[in-house]
């Protein structure tokens, strides 16, 4: 795929932090931002 053609990141972006911030409020132990699942990849996700 070019440059040109590639999907904006950000909705994708939002998406995802939104879903790990559901995980880490409904979760009876949370994380610690940057220590849960996937936050290896994208980095800390605060509220």
């Amino acid at each position: 795929m070019r440059r040109d053609q590639q999907l904006p990141r950000g909705p994708l972006r939002d998406g995802l932090k939104s879903l790990q911030l559901a995980f880490r409020e409904a979760s009876l132990v949370p994380d610690e931002p940057g220590t849960g699942p996937g936050e290896k990849f994208t980095g800390p996700v605060y509220g």
